[in-house]
């Protein structure tokens, strides 16, 4: 039987497992602190230049994983003239584009909420197509809207997927995540709203410019065939009032 020195023993075991345990908690939250700070930290000065709309998305996308330690992170944007959401991949760069009111982006986008999934196949507006063609598994899902700091709409949508936890498992994202996710979309908002509008601004730039030579090119192409087909004594006025006034007279005998 246990004596009472055992039972000692065993005190003092439970008493420094606890301080082991509190220490190790003290120690993750330490290193979340430290990962959120510096994608924090990374993300300003990236956003600190005048980016275009695939720069931003880039950046926002590299980093914002680490804020609440997730497996994967895609930043979808909105085209309200195509009613589509579109993002850029990391891996090639291309444009990935869905319909606005598809999925859980879409679903984020179209009603400007939070969505905080535990488990993604559990839920309608989750597409098991991706998993099923690359054969990756989906579990945590977290959305947050970018949203313009004066209407209120929204601009796009931050979409976490798989929380990692400490011990390398996929856990499921927590009250915490969703405050820091939902400060730093406050904070790119602006950042998103700037690089829409000098996009815009230079594929107006682009357009008018455009415009601008083809109405150039056309007048100049219309001045040398006038030049070429010119008569070599121009009508005054007054012969021109005159024979129109003639071909009215013609008209009216007719």
């Amino acid at each position: 039987v246990f004596d009472d020195v055992d039972e000692l023993l065993m005190g003092h075991l439970a008493q420094h497992a606890g301080i082991a345990l509190r220490n190790a908690d003290v120690y993750r939250e330490t290193i979340l602190a430290s990962d959120r700070a510096n994608a924090l930290l990374h993300t300003i000065q990236s956003l600190a230049q005048d980016l275009g709309v695939q720069s931003v998305v880039l950046t926002i996308t590299m980093h914002a994983s680490e804020l609440v330690q997730a497996d994967r992170c895609t930043v979808f944007l909105v085209d309200q003239v195509n009613e589509q959401l579109f993002s850029i991949s990391t891996d090639s760069t291309k444009e990935i584009r869905i319909p606005k009111t598809v999925g859980i982006a879409g679903e984020c986008a179209t009603t400007g909420l939070t969505i905080e999934i535990a488990d993604a196949y559990e839920s309608p507006l989750f597409n098991q197509d991706f998993d099923k063609s690359t054969g990756y598994k989906t579990k945590s899902i977290l959305a947050v809207p970018i949203k313009d700091d004066v209407a209120g709409a929204a601009l796009g949508v931050i979409q976490m997927i798989n929380k990692i936890e400490f011990d390398g498992e996929i856990g499921v994202f927590n009250a915490d995540d969703v405050q820091v996710l939902e400060t730093f979309a406050r904070f790119i908002g602006p950042k998103v709203t700037k690089a829409s509008l000098l996009t815009g601004e230079k594929r107006a730039e682009k357009t008018e410019t455009e415009a601008s030579a083809a109405f150039h090119g056309f007048a100049r192409d219309s001045e040398d065939s006038a030049g070429k087909n010119r008569p070599r004594k121009s009508l005054a006025p007054e012969s021109v009032t005159a024979i129109m006034e003639g071909a009215e007279d013609g008209e009216e005998d007719e």
